[in-house]
């Protein structure tokens, strides 16, 4: 995705790393709408983000991203388009919309989607040896653990260490493993296995 803004790529990373994120949509929908003018206009929001049924999010979020500068300056211009924008999204069923600035972001999040992001690739199957499923297993057999831990109860030189510690984080990426999103992931963060 060619993000528009540093703001757009930063929030639409951390909001993926939500463990209830399903997918996004960009540019989803175009609005017609009549302006306080009585102009007719086109208000195109920057995305729909999808997320699990109780996930704690409304399963559908329509979402605007602007600077808070920016959002301030041209609110006159704006407000029309985000009313038109909040009625379509309370007409349809678990759709929400929200305007969001550079004040939503958390540091964090962001940290870790781009820490992760680069094991989403990491192919947890046909490995030999199997560190992911012994890794699944003693983690699940302790309940919670950190990865230096874990990696040390499954693995006794260096080099084995260093083979399966990608295979741990592509675990945490892919949301096989869990861990606090809003703390920065290290070796030492506790993680545990989803319920």
């Amino acid at each position: 995705m060619a993000y528009e803004s540093g703001l757009e790529r930063d929030y639409f990373t951390q909001i993926s790393i939500h463990p209830g994120f399903r997918r996004i949509t960009w540019n989803p929908i175009e609005l017609e709408y009549t302006d306080s003018w009585g102009k007719r206009r086109i208000y195109t929001p920057d995305a729909l983000v999808e997320f699990s049924l109780g996930s704690g999010m409304p399963p559908c979020l329509l979402l605007e991203l602007k600077p808070r500068k920016e959002l301030i300056q041209k609110i006159d211009q704006l407000r029309d388009g985000f009313y038109a924008a909040r009625e379509y999204a309370s007409s349809m069923r678990g759709w929400r919309f929200e305007v969001r600035t550079e004040l939503s972001l958390i540091p964090a999040l962001v940290s870790n989607a781009n820490f992760l992001a680069r094991y989403h690739a990491v192919s947890l199957e046909d490995q030999f040896p199997d560190y992911p499923k012994r890794l699944f297993e003693e983690l699940s057999a302790r309940g919670r653990a950190t990865p230096e831990v874990l990696i040390t109860a499954c693995c006794s030189t260096f080099e084995e260490k260093a083979k399966a510690l990608p295979y741990l984080w592509a675990m945490l990426a892919k949301r096989i493993v869990a861990f606090d999103i809003h703390s920065p992931i290290d070796n030492r963060s506790p993680i545990w296995i989803p319920s």
